[in-house]
């Protein structure tokens, strides 16, 4: 019996460069950082990351989680049915403390940009940058 290995990263590249170009036309979240990565877990799934200059209003989880929402095809999303996008939103105060405080999806972002399974899809120069050096530190 021979076992498939399914490979998302980057096949999904101009699906999630367009959902990013999408994102940038919404006024009242302005997008900062977008990262399509590959984390360890559920393989077959898209990730995209996106720093939003005030989502929820910049306030920092106390459960310290942050959020990440599903889509499937049957919600618009122009991915192979069985296989989801999984959207992870959060501001540059709630990353930062996740990142400082190895926050288990704030983890699984950095462990895969460190490991190269990621790609910048925008970046605001300054605090994208910044975003990305405290990613990558």
């Amino acid at each position: 019996m021979t076992t498939a290995i399914v490979q998302t990263f980057p096949a999904y590249r101009e699906m999630v460069r367009k959902l990013v170009a999408e994102h940038l036309e919404i006024e009242d979240q302005p997008l900062l950082l977008a990262l399509y990565y590959a984390p360890d877990r559920d393989k077959e799934d898209v990730f995209l990351l996106e720093v939003t200059e005030n989502f929820a209003e910049g306030r920092v989880d106390e459960n310290k989680e942050l959020f990440e929402v599903a889509f499937s095809a049957t919600a618009g999303v122009d991915i192979p049915a069985g296989r989801w996008l999984r959207l992870t939103l959060t501001s540059p105060n709630e990353l930062r403390t996740a990142l400082m405080e190895k926050w288990q999806l704030a983890k699984e972002i950095r462990d895969a940009v460190q490991m190269g399974r990621s790609e910048m899809m925008f970046c605001v120069p300054g605090i994208g940058d910044e975003l990305m050096l405290a990613i990558r530190a």
